[in-house]
């Protein structure tokens, strides 16, 4: 694949009147895109992306980069090798060589179970830090020469400006951003950010460990204890220290270290990001034409709903067409954006939380048992064990002198009267350590409920046991359905609310939005005139895709004509890209919304190309992930 070099100045970017010309000169020729979280699923969707992006030559368009947690190893893997000088092939065959031999929750063990200071200078041994490890050492020094986040400082001839990789700093409860623009941006938030200085000298693989350090599934990251940084093996950490000292004075002396997780928590789409590089352009543009007095400030989101409101205000007077210097306070000048890809991998279920009684075979004795009857067995069982432990302990004073005569071996004795006296012990004390912590938990209902006439055991020592825990799956079943999949659809909600809500009028920037979901093709509604459907096959290879689970590991159970699952990814990716692309070219460039494109329009020229890759899918949906199977270095070595 040939590797287009574009040069970028900070005063170049004055920006051509955009319209919806189906022969504009410039047709697409600067593109934002958004790559979501969703683990594995994320990154091997949004491969197959960009695959078709490069195919239809509109990845060397993308100026622009946001991506979350799993689709942050997509994101930094592309823009590192552009950072380099090196095309999409080069990233592509890096992730398959990486990850379809990678057991990641192994060698995360094998880390944590090693205590060397150089892995983990901070002392904490934990899950994300030994992941870190892992990409680090697996993934990041083996394939790129430049393992810092420095790289993106250092290189001059990339397509991409503006690159952001997203984590949630928990501290305010709002996105913390690793990301370097060619505008004035705070590396961080408005709150706790760090210095350019500080930010060059960061690994890559501490920078993707805090995108994708998932709630629940793994531990928070503290920053910047928890990264690794130059002169670690000096004492006192001095430049972990001097980003330490940077963030307590940021937070008036509270903290020293903030947690950071996965960034689908804020924004999962990673689309206020790229809101954030536009209004970064915009105040620079205000600037060249003196609107403003001062240097350019660094632009962040607000916190309070005020402040939310007029900027999202200011994004409904957007404009496609260039602003001039009278036009200062018009709003946000979009004239430089062509097309925004929002690339997506939600989880589809028909429901969130479905309703799963007890099973016939699950009840049995045991389950029918009530907890009362278990209560009872735990008494009798506790006396027994203070009743063993006293009997042991009187046959050891019975043989007392035979065994201070030393006729007993040493194990006979132990395994005869203290082991047994020593168990029944812990374990009797332990029953009733857990019965007092009952009796506390009694008396501190009482103190902030009403009286009870009888004491709360009254009431639920009539529960079968299985009835327990069916009531015990459902209040933890729910709660993680309420985390995994409807706080994160509110998010996702949220995320398209915004980017769909900025403007109203002819120059909506929803209008040069491309929604990239995953199951885009299992809609029906969404289907194109004088275009052949999805075929069965490419329905069901869509389908598991969309039903792959948010993991950092492939599944080696899942196999497709003899493919895996990330080349059933890749090409989920490329097949819903190329009918989105297609999707978009006719509702943009189509007469009446959705018509025919002008034939030999440059937007025609476009569609026809995707066209051709579409029917080539259609005929068989793994062609395109051979092809580029077969013509990187894992084919020729």
């Amino acid at each position: 694949m040939e590797v287009h070099d574009h040069v970028h100045g900070h005063h170049a970017e004055h920006g051509d009147d955009c319209c919806d010309d189906p022969n504009d000169a410039k047709l697409l020729s600067h593109i934002a895109i958004s790559l979501s979280g969703g683990g594995l699923r994320a990154t091997g969707f949004h491969l197959g992306a960009l695959d078709l992006l490069d195919r239809v030559d509109l990845l060397r368009n993308i100026h622009i980069l946001s991506s979350v947690s799993g689709g942050s190893l997509t994101g930094t893997s592309y823009a590192l090798c552009q950072a380099e000088g090196k095309g999409y092939q080069e990233c592509f065959d890096n992730l398959y060589e990486f990850l379809p031999g990678l057991n990641t929750m192994e060698e995360i063990f094998r880390k944590v179970k090693r205590n060397r200071r150089e892995l983990f200078p901070s002392g904490r041994r934990d899950l994300i830090t030994a992941m870190a490890n892992v990409l680090h050492e697996q993934y990041f020094t083996r394939f790129y020469q430049s393992h810092t986040f420095g790289q993106f400082w250092d290189s001059t001839d990339a397509h991409l400006t503006e690159v952001m990789f997203n984590a949630t700093e928990f501290k305010t409860g709002i996105a913390f951003r690793f990301q370097k623009s060619q505008f004035p941006c705070k590396i961080g938030n408005g709150n706790v950010s760090i210095s350019e200085e500080h930010a060059r000298a960061m690994r890559m693989a501490d920078v993707m460990a805090a995108s994708a350090c998932i709630p629940a599934g793994m531990e928070p990251l503290f920053f910047p204890e928890d990264f690794h940084w130059p002169r670690d093996d000096e004492p006192g950490r001095p430049v972990c220290t001097a980003v330490a000292d940077a963030l307590e004075r940021q937070t008036n002396g509270e903290n020293r270290n903030i947690a950071l997780m996965d960034g689908g928590v804020y924004d999962n789409q990673g689309v206020t990001s790229i809101l954030l590089a536009m209004m970064r352009r915009d105040r620079a543009r205000q600037q060249r034409n003196g609107c403003l007095e001062d240097e350019p400030e660094c632009v962040v989101e607000p916190t309070a709903v005020e402040g939310w409101s007029n900027w999202l205000e200011r994004f409904s007077r957007a404009s496609s067409t260039r602003l001039d210097v009278e036009d200062c306070d018009s709003g946000i000048d979009l004239s430089h954006l062509r097309l925004f890809i929002i690339s997506d991998t939600p989880v589809r279920s028909e429901t969130f939380y479905p309703s799963k009684p007890l099973a016939a075979g699950e009840s049995n004795f045991l389950t029918r048992r009530t907890l009362g009857q278990y209560d009872a067995f735990t008494w009798v069982l506790t006396a027994l064990m203070v009743f063993s432990a006293g009997d042991s302990l009187v046959d050891l004073w019975s043989y007392r002198d035979q065994i201070a005569a030393h006729e007993w071996s040493t194990w006979r004795k132990f395994l005869s009267f203290v082991f047994p006296a020593a168990v029944m012990a812990l374990l009797a004390a332990l029953v009733i350590k857990v019965r007092l912590t009952i009796v506390q938990l009694n008396k501190e209902m009482e103190k902030v409920m009403p009286p009870f006439r009888n004491k709360p055991w009254h009431y639920l020592k009539r529960l079968r046991l299985g009835e327990a825990i069916a009531m015990i799956n459902l209040r933890v079943g729910s709660s993680v359905a309420l985390t995994s999949k409807i706080f994160m659809n509110r998010i996702r909600q949220l995320s398209y609310s915004t980017v769909f809500s900025t403007s109203l009028d002819e120059h909506s920037l929803g209008d040069r939005v491309m929604t990239n979901e995953i199951f885009t093709l299992l809609d029906d509604c969404k289907r194109l005139p004088d275009v052949a459907p999805p075929t069965d096959e490419m329905c069901t290879i869509i389908q598991m895709a969309s039903n792959t689970k948010t993991a950092l590991w492939l599944n080696p159970s899942v196999e497709y004509r003899g493919y895996g699952e990330l080349d059933v990814l890749v090409s989920a990716g490329q097949m819903t890209t190329c009918f989105n692309l297609m999707r978009h070219l006719r509702q943009r460039y189509g007469a009446g919304g959705s018509g025919q494109i002008p034939p030999g329009s440059r937007a025609d020229a476009l569609y026809q190309r995707a066209l051709a890759l579409w029917e080539e899918l259609r005929d068989d949906p793994m062609a395109l992930v051979e092809q580029r199977r077969e013509s990187g270095r894992l084919a020729q070595g």
